[in-house]
């Protein structure tokens, strides 16, 4: 199991930028569609106010939603697609004001409820992206965080606003993604050492290598290995493919690979959201 580095005061910055910036948008630019599919940055700003209300009652409160049959990955992934669907086609009926309201209240709430865990124990939810069935309450909450941070991006991305590509937290946001990338390269079947690259370029710079070893791949910090293949992305570009607001063979001609390129694409295939 993964152990990630203490998330919850960035958990909470984070949600204090989102809402000064909510504050301040124009009631005209709500209605504008994001990246997330037909989605308007009001149904962005609802489905983060849906995260924060499901925390608080199933995990803070213990209330035991509906009783579903799942039995694989992709029936979990349908079964939160109707949830988010269902939910925000509902909140359509409350103006942004209310709705930002209520993710001030939520999102406070929601934070103190993580400030209660021990990072070392068990969470009630695995960050299956990353292949876990269990997870420490640490990798959790990274994985909320990442959550936050790329719809938050979609948000900011609708109107032009690329304050938190420039932030820190984009790098810890990146940080956190790759973490899934063993799990994303476990099909591809290569000679022990072998070494890709992942290199994101613009305002932060982020590179990564991994490894394949003893029958798996391992992340490493790069310092000069001799690798098989590489990729490098913008970084405008890497928030949207990893949660899966774009696909690769959408972004294939503004990256740039070195080596061999049928091993070092395998690096664009990560999602790390349940989708």
């Amino acid at each position: 199991m993964i152990a990630t580095k203490d998330y919850r005061h960035e958990l909470r910055v984070l949600d204090e930028l989102l809402i000064t910036f909510l504050e301040t948008l124009p009631q005209e630019d709500w209605n504008k569609k994001t990246v997330a599919g037909n989605w308007t940055i009001k149904d962005v700003a609802a489905h983060l106010l849906d995260g924060n209300l499901r925390i608080l009652s199933s995990l803070r409160d213990q209330h035991a939603e509906e009783k579903v049959n799942i039995t694989s990955y992709q029936d979990l992934v349908a079964y939160l697609n109707r949830l988010n669907a269902d939910w925000v086609h509902a909140m359509k009926r409350i103006s942004p004001q209310v709705l930002l309201e209520l993710l001030r209240i939520s999102g406070k709430e929601y934070c103190d409820y993580y400030d209660t865990l021990n990072l070392q124990n068990f969470a009630s939810f695995s960050v299956a992206w990353a292949g876990e069935e269990k997870s420490y309450n640490s990798f959790h909450i990274a994985r909320e965080f990442t959550e936050k941070f790329h719809h938050q991006q979609q948000i900011r991305d609708a109107v032009g606003d690329q304050t938190l590509l420039k932030h820190s937290y984009y790098h810890d946001f990146l940080s956190i993604l790759v973490l899934g990338m063993p799990h994303a390269l476990r099909a591809v079947n290569v000679p022990e050492q072998t070494v890709l690259r992942l290199n994101i370029k613009g305002f932060q710079t982020f590179g990564i290598d991994f490894r394949y070893s003893g029958g798996s791949w391992h992340i490493l910090e790069q310092t000069g290995t001799a690798f098989a293949g590489s990729v490098t992305i913008p970084d405008t570009l890497a928030w949207k493919l990893f949660t899966k607001s774009i696909r690769p063979e959408g972004i294939v001609n503004n990256v740039v690979i070195e080596g061999d390129k049928n091993l070092a694409i395998n690096l664009l295939n990560l999602i790390a959201v349940m989708a």
